[in-house]
C-alpha cells in the first residue's frame, strides 16, 4: 500500500482475510482492501478518462465506476465535462464554476457532449446580398443542439441520453456568411448556456 501498488495489496489483504477471518486484524485488512480497491477503480478511471481516439475520452463509449464518489442526489452534482469540439468546449467554459469538478475524486457525474448540430428553428430574416444589387437571401436561425450522455460515477451507469437545446438572439442587422448559407446558429449568452445544461447537473 505505502508504494501505491494496488493490485498486490488487494490481494494480500484478501489472502489475510480468507485465513484469518476472526483475527484481531481483519477488520483493518477489510479497510485496506477497501482502500486498495477503491485506489484501483479511481485509477482506471482516470485513464478511460485520459485516452481515447477522436474527440472523446474512452470512457464516454466505456464508462467505468468509482465507489468512492458521491452519489447523485437533490443539488448541484459536480460533473465533469467533455466537449466534442472547440466550438462545444466554449459552451463547458461558460458554465458556472461551481457545476465543475477537477477531478475523478471529487465529481458526481461525467457529461459527454456529441457534436453540435442544428436545433429547432426559431426565426428566418431577409438580409441583401453584398455585391449583388436588389438581390436577398433568407436564413433561418436556429437553436443549437448538442447530444449528451450523463454518467454516474459511482456506479458507471448512464442518467442522461438526450439531445439539449441552447437557446440565444437571432437576426442580427446584419451577418457574415457564405453566399449560399440558409442557416445559422443563434448568438448564446452565459445564461442560455447554463439554461440549457442546468436540468443535467442540478437536480
Amino acid at each position: 500500500m505505502a508504494n501505491d501498488s494496488w493490485g498486490p495489496a488487494r490481494t494480500h489483504y484478501e489472502q489475510l482475510l480468507d485465513q484469518y477471518p476472526d483475527d484481531g486484524v481483519a477488520d483493518q485488512a477489510r479497510t485496506g482492501a477497501r482502500k486498495a480497491t477503491l485506489s484501483i477503480e479511481l485509477d482506471n478511471v482516470r485513464d478511460l478518462l485520459a485516452g481515447g481516439s477522436g474527440a472523446q475520452p474512452q470512457y464516454c463509449s466505456s464508462p467505468a465506476k468509482y465507489s468512492g464518489a458521491k452519489p447523485m442526489g437533490k443539488g448541484t452534482n459536480r460533473a465533469l465535462f467533455y466537449a466534442y469540439d472547440e466550438y462545444s468546449t466554449d459552451f463547458s467554459k461558460q458554465l458556472p464554476g461551481s457545476w465543475k469538478a477537477g477531478d475523478p475524486a471529487d465529481a458526481v457525474l461525467v457529461v459527454c457532449m456529441g457534436e453540435p448540430t442544428y436545433g429547432s428553428s426559431v426565426e428566418t430574416c431577409s438580409y441583401y446580398k453584398s455585391g449583388y444589387s436588389g438581390a436577398s437571401s433568407y436564413v433561418t436561425f436556429h437553436k443549437i443542439a448538442i447530444p449528451v450522455k450523463v454518467y454516474e460515477l459511482r456506479t458507471g451507469k448512464l442518467v442522461a441520453n438526450r439531445t439539449i437545446q441552447i437557446s440565444g438572439t437571432s437576426c442580427p442587422a446584419s451577418i457574415y456568411t457564405t453566399e449560399d448559407s440558409t442557416s445559422e446558429y443563434v448568438a448564446e449568452t452565459k445564461s442560455d448556456v447554463k439554461a440549457a445544461f442546468q436540468a443535467l447537473v442540478v437536480r
